[in-house]
């Protein structure tokens, strides 16, 4: 993206560093849309043994929640630097707050769209959605750890 920040290099990032972080945190859509470039700079000043929590403010349960959050090392911090460091010279990247930003000042709304996109370029099987990626981790947790475990 770097060398040729064509848009779709920015869809195809994206896609891939959603998918990953879907994976694992089953976070929806809306999470990752709201993620902020100030949230994810404060996550360097509270960096803690090489972790970094970025904590989004703005989701749908965070009345009820708090903060959603992305706990991540060195490396997967540095894949987050490195786009800002470019974002610049991508169109739409000096106006926006957001890190996940299109060619206009809001967020972006089709981070579905590029996740599967990135799903399939994987060589994995479906079209899984945020939902079906919060769903089987939801029901994985449930099925696997006791209550105790869970309340922790």
């Amino acid at each position: 993206m770097k060398s040729d920040p064509e848009k779709k290099h920015q869809w195809s990032f994206y896609g891939h560093l959603t998918t990953y972080w879907a994976s694992i945190y089953g976070h929806r859509s809306g999470v990752f849309q709201n993620l902020t470039i100030q949230e994810v700079e404060e996550a360097r000043q509270r960096a803690s043994e090489g972790c970094f929590v970025i904590e989004i403010l703005a989701h749908k349960t965070n009345q009820a929640f708090g903060a959603a959050q992305l706990a991540l090392d060195q490396e997967e911090y540095v894949w987050l630097e490195q786009f800002l460091s470019i974002r610049s010279t991508l169109v739409g990247g000096n106006d926006t707050k957001y890190f996940f930003f299109t060619s206009k000042p809001s967020s972006c709304k089709n981070l579905n769209q590029y996740f599967q996109e990135a799903w399939a370029s994987m060589g994995l099987p479906g079209t899984p959605t945020f939902t079906d990626m919060r769903t089987t981790i939801a029901t994985h947790a449930k099925n696997t750890h006791t209550p105790e475990e869970i309340d922790c």
